[in-house]
């Protein structure tokens, strides 16, 4: 973390790579507009679950109802799902895997 970015490292057992082949990192950098800047929604994030999260835990989203514990793949895609149903998009057609694909397909129709 610092003032300006936020970098990830992905964990092995979430991909396939060789051995030897360093972690990927996923990068997240300041944008000009802050209200659509995913480093200023992440910091305000984090200071909103301060006091939520416990002091060993390192899952980067956890529940918002009692017990607050890390939230599960399946929550997160349920989570996507929902936000994708909202925007009008088909999630019979896309996956929370293809929100892209649903993305261009969306504003190409000219629905976004």
């Amino acid at each position: 973390m610092s003032d300006d970015k936020y970098t990830f490292i992905i964990p092995n057992h979430l991909i396939q790579r060789k051995p030897g082949v360093p972690k990927p990192r996923v990068v997240l950098e300041l944008f000009e507009q802050s209200s659509v800047c995913v480093v200023t929604t992440l910091k305000e994030y984090l200071v909103r679950t301060k006091a939520l999260r416990v002091s060993s835990q390192s899952q980067l989203l956890i529940s918002y109802v009692k017990l607050y514990k890390p939230v599960s793949r399946d929550t997160v895609t349920r989570w996507v799902r929902c936000t994708m149903a909202l925007a009008g998009i088909d999630v019979t057609k896309y996956s929370a895997h293809s929100t892209r694909a649903a993305y261009l397909s969306q504003q190409q129709a000219g629905l976004l």
